[in-house]
C-alpha cells in the first residue's frame, strides 16, 4: 500500500489512474525481460489495484507466471485479459500456450482463434498440429504442419514434428525425409530420430 501511496504522490491523478497504470506495466515489461518475474508480478498486482479492467496487465502477469511454471495460474491471469477483451490475440495465443502443459484440447481451442484472425501464423499451426499428435488425432496434426510449411518453406519445428507424425503412421519414408530436412534447417534433436528409426 505505501508503495501504491507513493506512486500516486508521483504521477498525480492525471485522466484518472492511466498515466500510473501504464507506467507501472512499462516498468514490469521490463523486470519481465530482465527474468525478475516475481518482482514484474508485485508491481502489476498494484497497477491492477488502480486499473482493474486494464487487459495487458493481465496478460503480463500471465506471462511472467508462465515462466515461473505456475502454469494454472497464467491460464487465470490470460482468461481474465480475455474476459476484459475478448479479441485479444496476444492473450489467447499465450493462453494456449500455457495450456500445453496440461490440457491439449484446450490448447487447440485457443490456437484456431488466432488462426481464425492470423492466417498465416504459421507457429499457430505448428502447435496445434503439436497438440493433434499428442492426442493421436496424426492426420489431422499432417494437415496443420503442412500448412505451416507451406507458409515457411524452412521451418524446421514443423518437419521435426510432421516427421513424428507420419512415423505414428507407418510411414517410415516420409518421416525420415522429414527428419533429415529439420536436421538440414537446424533442428540438432533431429539427429538422434534418425539413428534410432532412420537406419
Amino acid at each position: 500500500m505505501k508503495k501504491l501511496l507513493i506512486l500516486l504522490f508521483l504521477f498525480g491523478n492525471f485522466a484518472g489512474f492511466g498515466q500510473t497504470t501504464k507506467y507501472i506495466w512499462r516498468e514490469a515489461g521490463g523486470k519481465y525481460h530482465q527474468k525478475k518475474y516475481n518482482e514484474a508480478i508485485k508491481d502489476l498486482n498494484l497497477a491492477i489495484q488502480l486499473e482493474p479492467n486494464f487487459e495487458k496487465l493481465y496478460n503480463t502477469k500471465g506471462a511472467c507466471n508462465h515462466e515461473l511454471e505456475k502454469y494454472d495460474e497464467a491460464i487465470a491471469n490470460y482468461s481474465i485479459a480475455i474476459k476484459l477483451k475478448p479479441t485479444y490475440y496476444a492473450a489467447i495465443y499465450n493462453r494456449a500456450k500455457s495450456y500445453l502443459n496440461n490440457n491439449f484440447t484446450e490448447a487447440i481451442e485457443d490456437y484456431t482463434k488466432v488462426i481464425s484472425k492470423c492466417k498465416n501464423d504459421y507457429e499457430a499451426y505448428t502447435w496445434r498440429g503439436y497438440c493433434f499428435n499428442e492426442l493421436g488425432k496424426y492426420n489431422e496434426a499432417i494437415l496443420d504442419f503442412d500448412k505451416a510449411i507451406n507458409i515457411k518453406k524452412k521451418y524446421s519445428d514443423a518437419y521435426y514434428y510432421r516427421a513424428i507424425a507420419k512415423n505414428k503412421l507407418n510411414d517410415k519414408i516420409g518421416a525420415c525425409a522429414d527428419w533429415k530436412k529439420a536436421l538440414e534447417l537446424g533442428y540438432k534433436e533431429a539427429q538422434k530420430m534418425l539413428d534410432e528409426n532412420c537406419k
